[in-house]
């Protein structure tokens, strides 16, 4: 071999090599641990052995060419099993096959060749070369086109595949991986149909179709170069998927657990919940709106783990790793704020200590009981509770034996009326309730129970004159407004105390 065809072969054989060397090793190294890295390697890999076999077929004797055309067809038979291999594990098809029939399915033909030569049948190889030029060329047979037109029915297959997960990307970073392999497959279709087909003599190398694979692999590097750029991207949040204070959940379309950060697995645990098992604790309207592919924004929800009700707020949407869509759930606990929040809104209308309604609830209440009662032609009545002596309590114990008797003066109202009215603390040592449609002999044994359960209280503190005086009024028979029916109340009240005294005067 002259220097000048020497030089020739290093350029148009030794430089893809070098390329495709480099762009194997370069897709390897991003990722080792992930197939469709390792298929594309291999891919690349391949070309260059082809490459390989046709520096050395050129610049050995013609006579070796039949023996080394034997390893550059079984190379390229391979190619479209790694090529198939590679795109159903990036597109996740792989999962629509069987175990027993993937990854075996893409190398049936390689198989089929090792069997045929086994047997001992025809190859599958060219077996006439003659020299042109610088170049030892193949003779072409019609099985040399029947195998090119079946290579060009895969990559239409191949290219049909990517088309359609490009069109079913969920995102645009996604779409944009599919389209440069799209791009690329589509270049490469249209170079291995001008170059296989039409003979371009001794002007250019043997099989010059063959360069189609540096075009491929360009495409192929750029297309995992901008994945990998997605899996870094997603490996950049990872530290703050650890350090978030609140829970986030990572789940699969039906609701099961495929990872949950510190926070949530710390959380649950002190429930004694597994993460797992939170989706099915979710209520109905929630689980609905997922099923519906809804994103939830600042929902707010209970549920109920270990008994207790917790308030949560959720966040919640899709999202796709590796090519498969999740649940990214963002949970806030809120059931402290909520419990806050809840209890400012009870002291708006209710008194702190007795828990019984405030003054300014209790009048709003009562008259739309009393339009109601007006309405239905029913009767009610207003009682007025003053704690006697309560004073000389707080003096003579101490205010917490104070509050104690008012406390028991609120539980022994809201027992008496639970379901029929309403009782409420007004201030100080003073209360109010009302009872719908009672009659007056209910009227009198109520007030005699209250009398009577407030002054067993009442014994611990060895103090005869503790008490409560209780006035009523009736509706409509002592007035048909508030007004007037509390003054009815006062005055009976007033009265009771009189007579109270008198008689402790005697």
């Amino acid at each position: 071999m002259t220097l000048q065809n020497a030089l020739l072969l290093a350029c148009t054989h030794g430089l893809p090599i070098l390329y495709l060397a480099y762009s194997g090793t370069d897709l390897l190294l991003r990722n080792r641990k992930r197939k469709e890295y390792v298929l594309v390697s291999l891919i690349a890999y391949a070309y260059l052995l082809l490459f390989a076999e046709e520096y050395i077929r050129n610049q050995v004797s013609i006579e070796y060419s039949p023996m080394l055309s034997q390893w550059f067809s079984l190379i390229g038979i391979t190619l479209p099993g790694f090529g198939l291999h590679f795109l159903m594990e990036h597109t996740r098809f792989s999962q629509r096959f069987p175990r027993w029939l993937y990854p075996w399915v893409f190398y049936v033909p390689l198989f089929g060749v090792a069997l045929l030569a086994a047997a001992g049948g025809e190859s599958i190889s060219i077996e006439q070369f003659t020299e042109a030029g610088p170049w030892k060329m193949p003779v072409f047979s019609s099985g040399y086109y029947i195998g090119l037109t079946a290579s060009l029915l895969i990559h239409a297959i191949f290219f049909a595949l990517l088309w359609a997960a490009k069109r079913k990307a969920p995102n645009q970073e996604l779409r944009s991986v599919y389209r440069k392999l799209v791009f690329g497959s589509a270049v490469s279709f249209v170079w291995i149909s001008v170059f296989g087909y039409l003979s371009f003599g001794a002007s250019l190398p043997p099989y010059p179709y063959l360069y189609c694979g540096i075009i491929w692999c360009f495409y192929l590097q750029r297309a995992m170069r901008a994945h990998n750029f997605l899996v870094q991207y997603d490996k950049r949040f990872e530290r703050l998927f650890q350090l978030n204070p609140d829970l986030i959940l990572l789940l699969d379309e039906e609701g099961n657990l495929k990872n949950a950060n510190p926070a949530a697995m710390k959380f649950f645990a002190s429930f004694r919940v597994k993460p797992k098992q939170f989706f099915s604790l979710l209520p109905p309207d929630v689980k609905a709106r997922f099923e519906a592919e809804e994103e939830l924004l600042q929902v707010e929800t209970t549920v109920r783990l270990d008994r207790y009700p917790l308030h949560l707020v959720l966040n919640g949407g899709y999202l796709w790793i590796e090519n498969e869509r999740h649940i990214l759930l963002i949970l806030r606990d809120i059931t402290v704020e909520r419990l806050q929040r809840e209890e400012i809104e009870f002291l708006a209308y209710h008194d702190s200590l007795t828990r019984l309604a405030n003054r300014k609830y209790f009048y709003s209440r009562l008259e739309q009981v009393l339009a109601d009662s007006r309405d239905k032609g029913e009767t009610l009545a207003l009682l007025l509770i003053d704690l006697d002596k309560l004073k000389w309590l707080n003096d003579t114990l101490g205010h917490r034996f104070g509050d104690e008797a008012i406390k028991e003066v609120a539980r022994i109202l809201s027992e008496r009326v639970q379901g029929r009215g309403m009782a409420a603390r007004l201030g100080g040592d003073e209360f109010v309730l009302f009872v719908r449609s009672p009659s007056q002999q209910e009227v009198a044994e109520l007030v005699q129970r209250i009398q009577e359960e407030y002054a067993g209280f009442t014994v611990r503190f060895g103090a005869t004159q503790l008490g409560v005086s209780i006035g009523t009024s009736f509706y409509p028979a002592d007035g048909s407004d508030i007004q007037t029916l509390v003054h009815a109340a006062d005055h009976s009240m007033f009265e009771m105390k009189r007579l109270r005294y008198e008689h402790h005067a005697d």
